[in-house]
């Protein structure tokens, strides 16, 4: 049910409107009425209403301050202005503002019926848009909050450089307090500590000894700025120390999701835009982290783990070169043993030799 307010200082004509017309059958509540303009601002002003029925002649002096108000309230209100067949100029300016619709008075209650019916599918379409655009925000949050999330697992787990150029941030901004918002700046390292601790979701024994590190800020008195400074750059260290511990050991982290998806995958077209798809970080990022963290390039890594396999399917004996070279998702023969004799020094060929002259002397 919609909201609706009646404005008319004609107290006869106000009463006709509100009860010969069945407003709940067209969807609508009238809620207020008002007989003077000071009633009428302050029924605006503390209820939402959805539709506003006017009568601008009875607003004298007050019509471009009210027109005015329309303006501003278009996009949230529905106004219908009632007025005379000669107040033409008035009438014009209103709908130049955005008003609804208008009704010649006197009112008949036919048109009045017909303009409500119209009213009311305009605040259904209005409402459903409104919806659609909340769906709409809430898909776009989604992905903010999605991209906020890689975004920090990119800081957590990129080099120091950009850990400690965060960390330089917060310490610019610790600078800029005075002396005696020396709490402040013991509870903004307090926070980054415990946000750190959170979305990490470390192992206990790591979590202990955080924790440990937080307890000592919270007991410590620090009372100089540059103390300040100096404990929240030991902590940063601590804390990049911990990060690479947890990316190279944790079973879960990136690096080790990658390679087992490497292994996993060494007979497909293996691309870091899959790896990424299933880790939500972004290809280059990966690329990156990779080599700083193993010491070599994804596509080499790639490469070693596809020719150990060639060297198996070789050892079996079973496979001809360009079999195990579309197994292996190279598109060339040629291409293959090109790169097997880069990898290993030796043409498939001479590596089937190899074998069968070791397996010959036994």
């Amino acid at each position: 049910m919609f909201k609706a307010l009646i404005f008319d200082s004609n107290k006869i004509e106000l009463f006709m409107l509100r009860q010969f017309v069945n407003w709940q059958a067209y969807g609508f509540e009238v809620v207020e009425v008002a007989t003077s303009y000071k009633e009428l601002m302050a029924q605006i002003s503390k209820t939402n209403f959805d539709l506003i029925v006017i009568d601008i002649l009875n607003l004298e002096g007050l019509r471009s301050e009210f027109l005015e108000f329309i303006r501003l309230n278009k996009d949230e209100k529905c106004f219908v202005v009632m007025s005379s067949q000669s107040d033409f100029s008035n009438v014009h300016r209103s709908f130049c503002l955005g008003i609804f619709d208008y009704i010649v008075k006197p009112v008949k209650i036919d048109n009045l019926v017909e303009v409500l019916t119209r009213v009311k599918n305009n605040l259904v379409e209005i409402n459903f848009q409104k919806k659609v655009q909340n769906i709409s925000k809430v898909n776009l949050l989604q992905k903010r909050i999605l991209t906020m999330e890689i975004n920090f697992l990119e800081l957590l787990f990129s080099c120091d450089f950009y850990i400690f150029e965060y960390v330089e941030k917060i310490s610019t901004e610790i600078f800029n307090l005075n002396d005696e918002d020396c709490d402040k700046s013991v509870e903004l390292i307090n926070v980054l500590v415990m946000n750190v601790i959170t979305r990490l979701n470390i192992e206990f024994m790591w979590l202990k000894y955080l924790n440990n590190i937080n307890y000592k800020i919270i007991a410590t008195d620090i009372q100089d700025l540059n103390d300040i400074k100096m404990e929240f750059n030991a902590i940063a260290k601590k804390l990049i120390a911990l990060i690479n511990r947890y990316e190279l050991h944790n079973k879960n982290s990136i690096i080790v999701q990658t390679c087992e998806y490497v292994n996993q995958n060494v007979e497909n077209n293996i691309r870091l835009e899959n790896i990424a798809s299933n880790v939500f970080i972004s290809k280059d990022y990966i690329g990156k982290l990779f080599k700083q963290k193993t010491g070599i390039k994804f596509s080499d890594y790639v490469t070693k783990v596809k020719m150990e396999h060639a060297k198996k399917l070789l050892n079996a004996g079973c496979y001809k070169n360009y079999e195990i070279s579309e197994k292996l998702c190279y598109s060339n023969p040629d291409y293959f043993c090109r790169v097997f004799k880069d990898y290993t020094g030796k043409t498939p060929l001479d590596y089937r030799r190899e074998i069968r002259n070791n397996n010959a002397r036994y």
